[in-house]
């Protein structure tokens, strides 16, 4: 599965306490994620292995892949990375706030 830094991030950051990943075996443009201390927005997240566990009951868990799945179909956004030309891109800024949007 591959997604983007900020994606993953978002990811990551809307488990709840307790919960855990193991055995997994993600890639940050290619690297392991213990080379990073923050992951780059931009990045591209790569995993195809692991186990989310929901908390220390959880004995079973997860795949990685199924839990983040669900994740993203229960979402209420998207995150897309446009390319426009230069001379779009206030028009672009400014349509995206105009719909309530945020941009990095």
């Amino acid at each position: 599965m591959k997604t983007t830094g900020f994606v993953w991030n978002e990811y990551l950051a809307s488990w709840p306490d307790g919960q855990w990943l193991d055995d997994s075996d993600e890639t940050i443009n290619g690297r392991g994620p213990d080379d990073f201390i923050e992951i780059p927005a931009t990045a591209v997240v790569e995993f195809s292995a692991g186990v989310v566990f929901k908390d220390e009951g959880d004995v079973v868990g997860k795949s990685l892949v199924s839990h983040f799945r669900a994740w993203l179909k229960q979402r209420d956004s998207v995150t897309l990375m446009v390319t426009v030309g230069k001379e779009h891109e206030q028009q672009l800024l400014a349509f995206v706030k105009s719909i309530k949007g945020k941009t990095q």
